[in-house]
């Protein structure tokens, strides 16, 4: 693996795929916050997508990796370089297996189905256990993995209402936000 070289810091972004959906969609706007905070992104996804020529777009190195293993040294190479990695569902677990315990990782789980037969099987303990901070989008999904992790932090869906804010109008506002309400998701 190439050295990344540079003045900026590097942050890691690990994400399941980079399809137009959800998990992918809140991956890019992780990377464009971590971008306007001077670092140089580098994105880990385990299947390719028409997302990818967005992040190459806005100059972000990405890595596809179909099946990635903890011990895939460039995995730790990555780690040793970087200053912060963010990895944003369960299936990422073996590479947050392989940076948290070089970098400080932090982990977004809500996919409750899954996440309860990795727990189930002890597939994801320790990358669990090692990660920085554990984020969840439900309490449903808190309350599972307060069994591994008691300082997870709800990271709740949806936005906030509108309510006293300064938008003015000339009648009515719609909108609409797009999304699925799952079981699987809490």
């Amino acid at each position: 693996m190439r050295t990344i070289s540079g003045d900026r810091p590097i942050a890691l972004l690990a994400t399941h795929d980079l399809s137009n959906s959800g998990a992918p969609r809140a991956a890019f706007d992780i990377a464009r916050a971590l971008q306007k905070l001077k670092y140089t992104v580098v994105v880990v996804s385990q299947s390719d997508g028409p997302l990818r020529r967005d992040f190459e777009e806005l100059g972000f190195e990405v890595v596809i990796d179909v099946r990635p293993q903890r011990k895939n040294r460039y995995l730790r190479d990555l780690a040793q370089q970087a200053e912060i990695a963010v990895a944003n569902t369960v299936i990422c677990a073996p590479i947050v297996a392989a940076w948290a315990p070089l970098v400080p990782t932090c982990w977004y789980l809500h996919v409750l189905s899954v996440l309860e037969n990795l727990l189930r099987a002890g597939a994801i303990d320790e990358p669990l256990a090692n990660s920085a901070r554990i984020w969840v989008g439900s309490e449903l999904c808190a309350k599972i993995v307060r069994k591994n992790r008691r300082d997870v932090i709800v990271m709740p869906y949806g936005v906030d209402p509108l309510e006293g804010s300064t938008i003015k109008t000339s009648g009515s506002l719609e909108i609409a936000v797009f999304g699925s309400i799952e079981p699987r998701k809490g």
